[in-house]
C-alpha cells in the first residue's frame, strides 16, 4: 500500500487523461489527444475513440452526439457564470459522464498498474498524516536542544 498526502502534485493527471477543460466544442484546434473513453449504451459498455482515424481530436460536440446525449437546438460550450446543473453546458455534461468522473491521477494510475493499492490522507488532518508526526517530534526536540542541526541529528539516533 502506498499512502500520499493531498498535495496538489499528487492530483496531477496524465497528458492523455479524460479531462474536459482543455477540449474544444468542435474537432481539431489546440486540444490534447486523449485516451479512449467509454459509455453505457443500455446494458452494454462501449469504447469510444475521442479522436478520428487521422488522430485529430473530435471535440466535445462529436463525443456527446456519439453518446446520443447532445441536446436538440443550441447548446453552449460553457456557462458564463456558475453552472446550475450537471447538463447546463457541453463541458459540464461531458465532465459528468462516468468515464470522465472515474479519471484518476497519474500517481494513482501508476501505483495501481503495479498491482498495489493507494490511499490518500484526509485533507488538513494532521493527526492522520504520517509525516506530521515526524515534524511534531522535530519541533519538540528542536525546542529543547541548542541548535536545529543537533535536533535533526537526535532524530537519527
Amino acid at each position: 500500500m502506498f499512502c500520499f498526502d493531498q498535495s496538489s502534485n499528487h492530483a496531477a493527471m496524465a497528458r492523455d487523461a479524460l479531462i474536459v477543460t482543455n477540449m474544444n466544442l468542435n474537432p481539431a484546434g489546440s486540444q490534447p489527444v486523449l485516451r479512449d473513453g467509454w459509455f453505457l449504451d443500455g446494458e452494454t459498455r462501449k469504447v469510444q475513440k475521442v479522436q478520428d482515424n487521422n488522430g485529430v481530436p473530435k471535440g466535445i460536440m462529436a463525443i456527446l452526439k456519439e453518446r446520443n446525449i447532445w441536446p436538440e437546438g443550441r447548446f453552449v460550450l460553457q456557462c458564463k457564470d456558475r453552472c446550475i446543473s450537471t447538463s447546463c453546458c457541453a463541458k459540464t455534461l461531458l465532465a459528468n459522464q462516468p468515464d470522465f468522473l472515474a479519471q484518476t491521477s497519474v500517481i494513482e494510475e501508476t501505483v495501481k498498474r503495479g498491482g498495489h493499492t493507494v490511499s490518500f490522507y484526509p485533507k488538513f488532518h494532521c493527526e492522520t498524516n504520517f509525516i506530521e508526526r515526524y515534524w511534531g517530534v522535530l519541533h519538540v526536540r528542536g525546542a529543547t536542544t541548542p541548535s536545529p542541526t543537533s535536533a535533526f541529528r537526535s532524530l537519527l539516533s
